[in-house]
């Protein structure tokens, strides 16, 4: 029987599961301003969880017409920010504001929500209007993060993950677009450009997980054969596909996968007879939110513990699902702090060695 072993990996190691390939300096639409290009290389089935923001830049508020720039003369001194998130890949943008007045008055439309702070932008337009070109002689930043979109990558893992059947040559775009407005002229504009090649075709065995819908990384378990002998408890994580190398037909090992989700029920195969000697096999794991929730009585013997025990239950159903223990806990509570007998037979306890008399009590 394969056992639970590891926690859930620090969601700072998916950085490693997505190649950098090259970043470079672009100039953006004519009249623009210079904004970077980025091009980053995704191998779906080696991706262990997304990363929640892959990108940080920095883009002043401010014109390039003489009139309109950081500590240069003019009648007008507020701009208007359209901000446009476009392509699949992408799903929003969170922009943080520095050197803002704490008295500033943001007025947000269209995608735009949140305060300077921190205002998210999800796909589609928004707008900041009452964006002042100069504090102080110096412009205003924003500090601006990039979110891919978590169902676009697990549909591409599945679809273009470059093993048997996939082309493992697309690429996909996306890019956002901040356009500085005064009045109605356009005075600057800042673009983001992102492109994600995918990784050469491959050939090899996977795992392949379904009713994963939150695309969380699940962990999977392997006892199989491979070329070195008999493995048990392999680690590969993944939230569509899982690319295994070549698994061996079973011979005499035991061959079995267990996989952890969270918000899932963990699933155990045994006796998988999916494996050959050839690549491109493939294992169909179907995952289903029915967690084990295992009943508890918790007995309040102290006036006004409600409270307390009912924030440890849900911590501890927060620590076992994001440990993918596919464990969850239903828990009644009764107070009995207002019998003594009741709290004298369970204070008298001394850790349970006093077990009788709490078993033969109601």
């Amino acid at each position: 029987m394969i056992s639970i072993q590891k926690a859930r990996l620090w969601k700072g190691l998916a950085a490693f599961a997505i190649s950098f390939l090259f970043t470079g300096f672009a100039a953006a639409q004519v009249g623009g301003a210079i904004g970077p290009h980025k091009y980053w290389k995704l191998c779906p089935g080696e991706v262990f969880e997304l990363p929640q923001e892959i990108f940080e830049e920095w883009i002043p508020v401010g014109c390039e017409t003489v009139d309109c720039c950081p500590g240069c003369p003019g009648i007008f001194d507020k701009l208007q920010w359209r901000i446009r998130v476009e392509g699949a890949p992408l799903e929003s943008a969170t922009l943080k504001f520095s050197r803002l007045p704490k008295d500033v008055a943001l007025k947000l439309g269209g995608t735009a929500k949140g305060t300077a702070e921190s205002l998210n932008v999800a796909k589609g337009e928004g707008t900041i209007d009452g964006l002042p070109i100069s504090v102080e002689g110096r412009a205003p930043v924003a500090q601006v993060q990039v979110k891919v979109d978590a169902a676009w990558m697990q549909d591409h893992s599945k679809e273009e993950s470059g093993f048997a059947g996939g082309s493992g040559s697309t690429e996909d775009s996306g890019s956002i677009i901040v356009e500085q407005w005064l009045g109605r002229y356009r005075v600057n504009e800042f673009k983001l450009a992102y492109r994600f090649p995918w990784c050469p075709s491959r050939i090899e065995d996977r795992i392949v997980l379904s009713g994963n819908d939150a695309g969380d990384a699940a962990s999977v378990l392997m006892d199989a054969r491979r070329s070195s002998g008999c493995v048990l408890e392999e680690e590969r994580r993944g939230a569509g596909v899982i690319g295994l190398n070549n698994v061996l037909s079973n011979g005499r090992c035991r061959s079995e996968v267990a996989v952890f989700s969270d918000d899932d029920a963990m699933q155990l195969l045994e006796g998988v007879t999916a494996w050959t000697n050839s690549l491109g096999d493939t294992l169909n794991v179907k995952l289903s939110p029915n967690r084990l929730m295992a009943p508890v009585s918790v007995w309040l013997a102290r006036p006004g513990a409600l409270a307390t025990a009912t924030a440890d239950i849900n911590n501890a159903n927060l620590l076992f699902n994001s440990n993918n223990a596919g464990i969850g806990f239903n828990a009644t509570f009764n107070d009995v702090s207002g019998n003594a007998a009741a709290v004298t037979t369970i204070t008298n306890s001394d850790g349970c060695l006093n077990l009788a008399a709490l078993q033969s009590s109601a």
